[in-house]
């Protein structure tokens, strides 16, 4: 059990701390690690008809892959007690009201949503959203000790994304950026 606890952990950790952006689509349901792997997420799309929760009390357990921890970080206690302490069990609808996710779409649509937004996402500054989601990874606690280094190193790395964005702007055209920092390696 301690072992299978701690590799979960630690493959979840891993998802939340990958360099891009990290989308979710998601139908049917989420319960459980799956609501804790969706978490991990750093948007996400849910289709009409999907259901989460974190039903573990109800079987004499507790989440055991960050649902107490994570999921308090990216929701706020008060939805993770009425999932895990409560046991219920929300509809994609309720659970945009909640923020558990970001867009719902029609039954069938979510991966063509998630495409739209990793489109979007691709259009943005790469060193600048790689450092945003790091900001945003250490303001939720993933990564505190890192976010001096964090701002030092995009004020540093930015110098020629900066400028082509600036430029872009000023002429009112769409930015190049030429840099590889949201490659996945």
């Amino acid at each position: 059990g301690e072992d299978w606890v701690r590799e979960g952990h630690r493959v979840f950790d891993a998802l939340a701390r990958l360099r891009v952006p990290l989308i979710a689509a998601l139908n049917g349901s989420a319960f459980g690690g799956g609501l804790e792997l969706a978490a991990t997420a750093d948007l996400r799309i849910a289709e009409e008809g999907a259901k989460f929760g974190l039903p573990e009390t109800g079987l004499g357990m507790v989440p055991g892959w960050s649902g107490t921890q994570r999921l308090v970080r990216r929701f706020g206690s008060r939805v993770v007690r009425r999932l895990a302490l409560g046991g219920e069990i929300v509809t994609s609808a309720a659970a945009l009201a909640l923020g558990l996710v970001d867009e719902v779409v029609p039954a069938g649509g979510s991966l063509a949503a998630a495409q739209v937004w990793a489109d979007r996402i691709s259009q943005r500054g790469p060193i600048a959203t790689l450092v945003a989601k790091r900001l945003i990874n250490a303001a939720e606690g993933e990564d505190k000790e890192a976010t001096l280094e964090i701002l030092a190193s995009a004020f540093v790395a930015t110098t020629d994304e900066l400028k082509e964005g600036v430029a872009s702007f000023r002429e009112k055209r769409r930015p190049q950026f030429t840099n590889p920092a949201l490659d996945p390696a």
